[in-house]
């Protein structure tokens, strides 16, 4: 049997969830029925890329040239100058698999390749001659879209197979309750931190690690006095040091100002068993994602007696963690990557 060449393709090769969902998926894709291709631009932050490096052939990953500057809307927002489209032809793909947000946008504002399909991550819809196949990230997502032609949910990892944890490195009590969030130093929204001050003023001890704190972020903890209380880490790639954290904390606590299409970051938390307290904001697929494996408040008090609750009640915490790390069995990395081998088949029986 022929294999079936794919292109992968994102903005940026970097640390976010939309480049890791994809990393995730063509790093588990059968080598016998797929050969698997990178394309990227080395003007962009591409952060992730030495890593992948690590993990495909140097033949695999391919750079292209691009100008800095682009073009309109009604042409798809094209680079001004690009040799993209004459690689991609010269290696005669048969499927570019291109994670954006949906709407008709460059590269996928012609015909480069037999079939051309999206994650679509935001909701936006292409109506163009050019897309073949949109596969949105949630039910939530599906919606906004106003229909999708697959919903796949994106891929999450199994932890590491370690105890190793942040505790003795940044000197935590084992008698104080650990929270955490992960994610870009963006989309700050103050409603953790605000809980967290009430829960200091009743006399909890914690420590709240944020790796990829913005400086909205900062600016709060030390208007609220709670810079004994935060442990800030770098925005990362290091996939070891994401497991200690996971490993550390008792709870996720997240906060984004518009919300999640998905939310890789509570997902992953969740496969490690920690309860997630969330909020609606925005998008809010992290309703969908979390079920009855934490809690989505409606208001700041709300996101108190949440925590609060899952302090205080060792039997509701166990229950929650054991929802949580089951849910996520329906978003592992595995399991998703075969639904995704089964559409690039059907795809290319039917092209």
């Amino acid at each position: 049997m022929k294999k079936i060449k794919i292109l992968f393709y994102s903005h940026t090769i970097d640390y976010g969830g939309t480049w890791r969902s994809h990393e995730r998926i063509l790093l588990n894709l059968n080598p016998d029925l797929f050969d698997i291709y990178v394309c990227y631009n080395p003007n962009q932050d591409n952060n992730r890329l030495d890593y992948l490096k690590t993990k495909l052939k140097n033949y695999q990953i391919i750079p292209f040239k691009a100008s800095t500057d682009k073009l309109g809307s009604d042409i798809g927002y094209p680079y001004r100058e690009t040799n993209f489209t004459e690689i991609v032809k010269s290696y005669n793909f048969d499927i570019i698999h291109f994670a954006r947000s949906g709407y008709f946008e460059w590269p996928f504002n012609q015909r480069i390749c037999p079939i051309q399909i999206e994650t679509n991550i935001f909701g936006g819809k292409d109506n163009s001659e050019f897309l073949d196949c949109s596969v949105t990230i949630s039910n939530m997502v599906t919606n906004i879209r106003n229909g999708s032609d697959y919903m796949i949910y994106n891929p999450i990892p199994l932890p590491l197979n370690s105890t190793d944890n942040l505790k003795t490195q940044y000197n935590i009590p084992e008698n104080y309750f650990v929270f955490g969030r992960v994610g870009r130093k963006d989309n700050f929204h103050p409603i953790s931190l605000n809980s967290l001050k009430k829960i200091k003023d009743i006399g909890y001890k914690f420590k709240y690690i944020i790796i990829g704190a913005c400086s909205h972020t900062i600016s709060l903890i030390n208007s609220l006095g709670l810079n004994n209380e935060c442990i800030i880490i770098d925005p990362t790639n290091d996939d070891e040091l994401i497991h200690k954290f996971h490993n550390t904390i008792d709870m996720f606590l997240h906060y984004r100002i518009d919300g999640e299409t998905f939310g890789t970051a509570i997902a992953q938390s969740m496969m490690y068993g920690k309860p997630v307290v969330s909020h609606f904001a925005g998008y809010n697929a992290q309703e969908e994602i979390i079920k009855d494996g934490g809690f989505v408040c409606k208001n700041e008090n709300e996101y108190v007696e949440s925590i609060v609750k899952l302090c205080n009640d060792k039997e509701l915490y166990e229950k929650i963690s054991y929802n949580a790390k089951k849910r996520t069995m329906n978003f592992e990395e595995k399991k998703i990557t075969l639904e995704w081998e089964n559409l690039y088949k059907k795809l290319y029986d039917n092209r």
